[in-house]
C-alpha cells in the first residue's frame, strides 16, 4: 500500500476511533448523573467475576442453544481481534510479521475455525430470530444490521485472506478456508496484479465494515460489549436479600426515594446502559408471564431510553445543562416512564436478577421507586394500604384477623417457654406462622421437632412484631426502620444467640438486613431458617427418621430462601433422609424457581386476570407429584389456595406440606 492508502487508513481509523471514544465518554458523563456508590470493594473477587461471568460467559450458558450461539460469536471475536493484528499490518507494510504470531500456521488454522464459529453462530442467531421468533426478542432493524455487520466481517476475512494466500501462501498451510479460497482463486487464472487488487479491495471493504462496527457498537444495544466488563465487576457480591440499601433518616433527605432519573446511583445508571436486551428476565418474570403491566425488559430498558435522552446535551459538551435538558432531568419517572402498575406488580422474587447475564439489578430499582410513592405520596394499591395500616397500628399486616400471637401454642409447655428467659435459642415464628390457621400447623410441627430434639428454646409470643420486611418491600422504609430497631431492642433483653425461623422473609431480614442498621447483628446472632436447623439436628443424630413417607414429592423454592440465600440443597437433602420419599422436580426450579406470587406485597395485592399462584400449581401437576413440599408460610398460603383451586374437577389430590410437618410424621413411628 502506498503512502497515500496509509494516510487515508489513518484518518479514516483515527475518526473511527474519535467517534466511538466521544460516544463512550457521553455515556461516561450520563454516569455522572446518579448519585455516590462504593463499589470498590473485594477487588480480588471482583476481578474473578470479570473472569467467570464475561470471559468463561458462566450465565451466558446457563441456556444452552443462546448461550452457545453467543459463546461463538463472543470468542470468535476475541480471536479474530488478535488477528487483526496482523491482517491490518501486513496490509499497510507487505512483509509485516506480528511477533510470536505472525505467519504461525496454527495461528492462521485457529483464526479460521473460530471465524467458522462465528458464522455458526451467526446462523443460529438467525435461525432463532427470524424463525423461531421467541416473543422475549425485540424484532427491529437493529439486530439484522448487527448481524450483517458481523458476517460482513468474517466474510471478507475470509476473502482477503484467501487472495493473499493465492499470492503468498506462506502461514496458510493449516488453515482450511484460507486454502480452499486460495485454490479458487489460483484456478481463475489472475495475474498477481489482478489477485493484489482484489486484496486491497477487500482488505478496505473489511476494514470499514470493521470501523462501522465500531461507531455503530456504543450507539446499540452493543454498548453491552464496553459496559459489561464494568457493571460485572461493579455487581454486588452480598446475598440478593442484602442489596437494598438503608436510608439513613437522620440525614436530611431531598426526596425520599427515587422519583427522578438522577436520584438512581451511577451504578444503577450503568446496569440501564449494561442490557443487552435479550429478555431472559422476561421469561422469568412470574408477573410478566401472568399478563401483568409488567415485563422486567421494558422495566430496564425504558429507563434506559429516558437516561440517554436527558444525557444528549450533557454528552455534546454542554454540561451546564439547558432549560429543555433540566426539564428532562426534573421529570418524575413514576407515571411518564413507568406506571405504578407496573412497580406494583413486581413480586420481588428476584428471577429477573438471578438469570441476568449482565448483572443487572432490577429489584432494588422497582423498590426505590415504591419508596417514593409510598413515603412521598402514600400511594398504595388496593388491599396493600390495608396492610401498612395493620402492620403500624397492630404490628403484623393482617387487617381484621382474630387470632393473637398465642393462638398457635399447643399444651402448657409453651406458656413456661413464654415466661423464661434463660433461652439460647429463640424461635421467632413470624406473623403469617403466628395468625394463619393452617400455617400454625408449622409453628406447632417445627415446635414439637424442637422438643423431640431436646432442643431448649423459647418463643416471644405477644411480645414479637412483624419483622418489617412487608413494609421494606412495599417501599416504607420508614416503618421499616422503626420496626426493625424496635425488635433490635428487644432482642437485646434476652439471652438469645441462635435466631431459628420458618419464615424466609425473616430469615432474610434478620440475616441480611438488620445488620445493616446494627453493624453487630450478625456478630451478636446466629440466624437460621427452620430447613438449615432440621437439617443440622438429623445430621447430629438428634432427631431420627422412623417411618416412611411413601408418596412422590416436589419441592417448591421460595423466592427469599433460594434465589436471594442459595439455599437450594439443604432442603432436598432434608427430604432424602425420609425412608421412601420419591422426589421429582417441577420444570421450574432451583434459581429458575417459579414465585408463589405472596412476595414484595403479592399477598394482599388484589391481581386481575391469571393469578400466580395458579400457574404455579399447574406445574405442580404436570409434575406429577402427590405431595407439594413448600418451605415458607406466604408460599404455603399461595400454593394451598392455587392447588385448591386447580384442583377441582381433577382426578388426582396434591396434599401441600412444609417440610416441617413432613419431617414430623417421618419421625414417629407411625408410616403416613
Amino acid at each position: 500500500m502506498g503512502l497515500l492508502g496509509i494516510i487515508v487508513f489513518v484518518i479514516v481509523l483515527v475518526a473511527a476511533v474519535g467517534l466511538f471514544a466521544r460516544a463512550v465518554y457521553q455515556r461516561y458523563l450520563i454516569l455522572r448523573l446518579g448519585k455516590p456508590e462504593d463499589r470498590f470493594d473485594q477487588i480480588g473477587e471482583r476481578v474473578k467475576s470479570v473472569l467467570v461471568y464475561v470471559f468463561g460467559q458462566k450465565k451466558v450458558l446457563d441456556e444452552a442453544y443462546p448461550g452457545l450461539l453467543h459463546v461463538f460469536i463472543f470468542w470468535g471475536f476475541l480471536v479474530l481481534a488478535l488477528g487483526e493484528l496482523q491482517f491490518f499490518g501486513e496490509g499497510l507494510f507487505p512483509g509485516f510479521v506480528l511477533p510470536l504470531l505472525g505467519h504461525s500456521p496454527v495461528f492462521f488454522l485457529i483464526q479460521n475455525v473460530f471465524a467458522i464459529l462465528v458464522l455458526v453462530g451467526v446462523l443460529m442467531a438467525c435461525w432463532r430470530r427470524y424463525v423461531v421468533k421467541p416473543d422475549r426478542l425485540d424484532h427491529n432493524p437493529e439486530a439484522a444490521i448487527i448481524l450483517s455487520l458481523i458476517t460482513g466481517v468474517v466474510l471478507t476475512l475470509f476473502i482477503a485472506d484467501g487472495l493473499r494466500a493465492a499470492m503468498h501462501p506462506a502461514g496458510s498451510e493449516m488453515a482450511p478456508v484460507t486454502v480452499f479460497l486460495a485454490g479458487l482463486f489460483i484456478k481463475q487464472g489472475w495475474s498477481q496484479s489482478t489477485l493484489n487488487t482484489l486484496y486491497y479491495a477487500f482488505w478496505w471493504i473489511h476494514a470499514l465494515i470493521m470501523f462501522g462496527f465500531l461507531v455503530f457498537i456504543p450507539y446499540s444495544k452493543h454498548m453491552h460489549l464496553i459496559a459489561c466488563p464494568f457493571n460485572t465487576f461493579f455487581r454486588s457480591l452480598s446475598p440478593m436479600g442484602k442489596m437494598l440499601q438503608p436510608i439513613n433518616f437522620e440525614d436530611e433527605q431531598e426526596t425520599l426515594g427515587t422519583q427522578k432519573i438522577n436520584d438512581f446511583t451511577w451504578k444503577q445508571l450503568l446496569d440501564l446502559l449494561t442490557c443487552t436486551q435479550c429478555g431472559r428476565c422476561q421469561d422469568n418474570c412470574p408477573a410478566y408471564l401472568s399478563d401483568t403491566p409488567l415485563s422486567s425488559k421494558r422495566f430496564i430498558n425504558n429507563l434506559k431510553d429516558h437516561l440517554l435522552e436527558c444525557g444528549k446535551e450533557i454528552g455534546s459538551g454542554n454540561t451546564s445543562n439547558s432549560s429543555e435538558n433540566e426539564s428532562l432531568l426534573e421529570k418524575s419517572l413514576i407515571g411518564s416512564v413507568i406506571t405504578e402498575e407496573e412497580l406494583w406488580s413486581c413480586k420481588t422474587c428476584g428471577a429477573c436478577q438471578y438469570v441476568c447475564p449482565v448483572m443487572i439489578e432490577h429489584v432494588p430499582k422497582n423498590v426505590d421507586l415504591r419508596r417514593y410513592l409510598a413515603m412521598e405520596e402514600a400511594s398504595y394499591p388496593s388491599g396493600v394500604d390495608n396492610a401498612i395500616r395493620s402492620l403500624e397500628d397492630r404490628g403484623h399486616p393482617y387487617k381484621g384477623t382474630m387470632a393473637s400471637r398465642s393462638s398457635w401454642y399447643r399444651d402448657s409447655w409453651v406458656e413456661d417457654l413464654v415466661k423464661e428467659n434463660n433461652k439460647e435459642v429463640l424461635f421467632w415464628v413470624g406473623c403469617t406462622a403466628a395468625l394463619d390457621d393452617r400455617n400454625m400447623k408449622i409453628a406447632q410441627a417445627f415446635a414439637e421437632l424442637l422438643k423431640r430434639s431436646g432442643v431448649s428454646f423459647g418463643i416471644l409470643g405477644e411480645k414479637e412484631s412483624c419483622c418489617g420486611d412487608p413494609a421494606r418491600r412495599l417501599g416504607n422504609e420508614f416503618l421499616y426502620d422503626c420496626i426493625a430497631r424496635e425488635n433490635i431492642e428487644l432482642l437485646k433483653n434476652y439471652k438469645v444467640k441462635t435466631i431459628v425461623t420458618t419464615c424466609p422473609h425473616c430469615y432474610n431480614t434478620f440475616k441480611n438486613e438488620y445488620p445493616q442498621i446494627d453493624g453487630e447483628f450478625s456478630q451478636k446472632y446466629q440466624v437460621y431458617h427452620h430447613t438449615e436447623y432440621l437439617a443440622q439436628l438429623l445430621k447430629e443424630k438428634k432427631l431420627t427418621v422412623e417411618s416412611s413417607f411413601t408418596e412422590t414429592i416436589t419441592y417448591h423454592d421460595p423466592c427469599y430462601l433460594g434465589r436471594y440465600n442459595e439455599i437450594f440443597d439443604v432442603p432436598r437433602e432434608v427430604l432424602q433422609n425420609i425412608s421412601g420419599v420419591k422426589p421429582v422436580e417441577m420444570q421450574r426450579t432451583r434459581g429458575r424457581s417459579f414465585c408463589c406470587g405472596g412476595g414484595g406485597g403479592g399477598a394482599w395485592t388484589e391481581e386481575e386476570g391469571v393469578r400466580v399462584n395458579h400457574m404455579r400449581a399447574e406445574q405442580v401437576f404436570e409434575s406429577g407429584a402427590d405431595v407439594l413440599c413448600t418451605a415458607c408460610p406466604f408460599c404455603m398460603t399461595m400454593m394451598n389456595d392455587g392447588i385448591k383451586v386447580k384442583q377441582a374437577g381433577q382426578d388426582k389430590v396434591v396434599k401441600v406440606y412444609d417440610l416441617a410437618e413432613i419431617l414430623e410424621i417421618a419421625t414417629q413411628k407411625t408410616d403416613i
